[in-house]
């Protein structure tokens, strides 16, 4: 009888051991050990969209080519190119934005360029070129209160940032003269975008 409960109690610590081993951290389910995304999912894919511009070298200086006409320059936009876009993009949206003070930070910035709507067969924008020629296109209020581009006209220098948004088939068709900084367009359209790059350039008048 001795025996018999001596090996009965033996078998029961073995069989609590295993258990305990078994719930270790070992990055098992439930554990949240493993967070990494899987390759070619959309967030690696997506860190692959790259902005680049021929008329703005990012970091450095903005021509007073692209500034308003008052600062003498001739109120041009940019040249934009983008590479790399994440699958199932569907449409890309730009915008361009200031948030030196007195401009606010955020949704107050003030508000330069934005176009929506762009295809996703385009892979940039030309200088200067005319939006009413692409198809579907619209262009967003500025902070001038007309819509489509409205270069640097600032009284010392100011640091402006141009994003190209990737959006996916479940973004709405946005209509002309809505006004979005670069913040306010990210909080709208957060579920639909699935990738963005931003260059940014410095114009001292």
């Amino acid at each position: 009888m001795i025996k018999r409960r001596f090996i009965f109690i033996v078998s029961l610590a073995a069989a609590v051991l295993m258990a305990q081993g078994c719930g270790s951290g070992d990055g098992g389910p439930g554990t949240g050990a493993d967070t990494g995304s899987a390759p070619g999912e959309t967030g690696s894919v997506a860190a692959s969209f790259s902005l680049t511009s021929a008329s703005i070298d990012s970091g450095g200086a903005i021509s007073k080519k692209y500034a308003c006409e008052s600062e003498g320059g001739s109120d041009i936009s940019p040249q934009l190119g983008w590479t790399g876009p994440p699958a199932g993009v569907a449409a890309y949206a730009v915008i361009m934005d200031d948030e030196t003070p007195p401009c606010g930070k955020g949704a107050s910035a003030c508000m330069h360029w934005s176009v929506f709507n762009i295809p996703a067969d385009k892979t940039g924008l030309a200088e200067g070129e005319d939006m009413s020629a692409i198809g579907g296109v619209a262009l967003g209020r500025n902070y001038t209160g007309a819509n489509g581009y409205a270069g640097p006209c600032p009284p010392s220098p100011h640091v402006y940032k141009i994003t190209v948004y990737a959006l996916s088939g479940d973004a709405p068709v946005i209509k002309a003269g809505e006004a979005y900084t670069r913040a306010g367009f990210e909080a709208a359209f957060a579920r639909s975008i699935i990738g963005s790059d931003t260059i940014e350039g410095t114009y001292s008048p």
